[in-house]
């Protein structure tokens, strides 16, 4: 999903998540219409759930932000924040658990992300995408906003958490996207950044604009049934997996072959997940 969203990257990121929003709540909406699943889910929830929305669309927001102005690679491990996030506010705000061997297993699963994604800041010009020049001020602004995107989504994870299992997963992405639907297209017209740069987007952006939404539906809905069974901080942990599979698919579709410093941290990853 995120390297559709960076090939979607020359329209405003609010713009991006309006797209992804009203793609995932009609298909929300047509799925639980076909099953006779209550849109709005119980009464006794709604106020966690309409929470759950809001901080899913600061951390969603923050993050298509970051992936339009940062390289894909630190984007991306910035994202990978959350869990960690996730877990110190699970066991603040849930009481869960949260033991040494938590703490160790998300400190090497970390490494194992800044391994793979070699950011930049970092590894300087051993980064991949050390072409793209950023302004040092632009540059700060978006780190800052990609840190505050990984805190909101530990909130919204932890959110979920504590709605549990009584909501249908679904319930909980069409939450997200219908507050998002609002709330960006207001941020579309509201700053006028974005709103000088919206724009209709080419034909030849149509398919991964779609794949960035089918994608994420389904990773949205599968990654908050995860969090309904299983403690806050592990659930969101599987995130780093992405990692993998974006290895796996560079080898398989790209024909192009971890380095080194790939294979240290998918060990990492996958010593910990």
């Amino acid at each position: 999903m995120n390297l559709m969203v960076k090939v979607c990257s020359a329209l405003p990121s609010f713009e991006i998540v309006a797209i992804r929003a009203i793609f995932g709540a009609v298909g929300c909406m047509v799925y639980l219409s076909i099953y006779r699943i209550p849109l709005f889910g119980p009464p006794e929830h709604r106020k966690l759930l309409v929470t759950r929305g809001c901080f899913g669309f600061i951390g969603l927001s923050c993050t298509y932000y970051s992936l339009t102005v940062l390289p894909l690679s630190d984007a991306t491990v910035l994202s990978f924040l959350s869990p960690v996030f996730t877990g110190i506010l699970a066991r603040i705000l849930l009481k869960e658990r949260f033991g040494l061997p938590d703490i160790l297993c998300t400190i090497l699963s970390l490494m194992g992300v800044v391994f793979i994604a070699r950011p930049e800041f970092i590894f300087g010009g051993h980064s991949t995408s050390n072409d793209e020049v950023i302004e040092p001020l632009k540059r700060m602004v978006a780190v800052a906003i990609s840190i505050l995107g990984a805190v909101a989504a530990g909130f919204a994870y932890v959110t979920v958490r504590t709605i549990g299992s009584g909501v249908h997963p679904l319930v909980l992405v069409n939450y997200l996207s219908m507050i998002s639907t609002v709330l960006a297209t207001i941020c579309c017209f509201a700053f006028p950044s974005q709103r000088a740069a919206a724009a209709v987007p080419p034909l030849w952006m149509l398919a991964p604009l779609f794949a960035a939404c089918s994608t994420a539906l389904l990773g949205q809905g599968l990654l908050n049934k995860g969090l309904q069974i299983e403690k806050a901080g592990k659930a969101a942990s599987m995130n780093y997996l992405q990692i993998i599979f974006s290895l796996t698919f560079e080898v398989l579709f790209l024909q192009r072959h971890p380095d080194w410093t790939s294979l240290v941290g998918a060990t990492l990853v996958f010593s910990c997940a």
